[in-house]
């Protein structure tokens, strides 16, 4: 997964693994740095995969989208100022188990978080 600059992950951040994958709910802890005015998540989910839908709650919010084998998908979240820590609370329905040996259930990889 990559950050643009002026993001970081906090060191509370949990359901997401190192590979990128979110489990069927994770909590993102993001500190901005500068001043931005949108957070823009891209998340992944593979060909064989059932189409699933991902929401984020950020700011007491709820942003959802609809996710499609194969295709990237945006959330976009608006951004107020800089200097903050901010989480985002991400839920993903109908996760897939991995394959043995592997025990997570596996929801949507997050390619990036990007900054505007």
């Amino acid at each position: 997964m990559k950050l643009d600059e002026g993001l970081a992950l906090a060191s509370y951040t949990r359901g997401l693994d190192p590979d990128g994958w979110v489990e069927s709910s994770a909590i993102i802890g993001i500190v901005i740095y500068s001043d931005i005015k949108q957070i823009q998540l891209h998340f992944w989910i593979p060909e064989y995969f059932e189409p699933r839908e991902i929401s984020c709650l950020y700011s007491s919010k709820n942003y959802s989208a609809q996710m499609l084998p194969g295709v990237i998908c945006e959330v976009n979240l608006p951004c107020e100022g800089a200097m903050t820590a901010s989480e985002i609370l991400i839920n993903v329905s109908n996760t897939t188990m991995a394959e043995p040996p592997d025990l997570r259930a596996l929801g949507a990889v997050l390619l990036n978080i990007k900054s505007f």
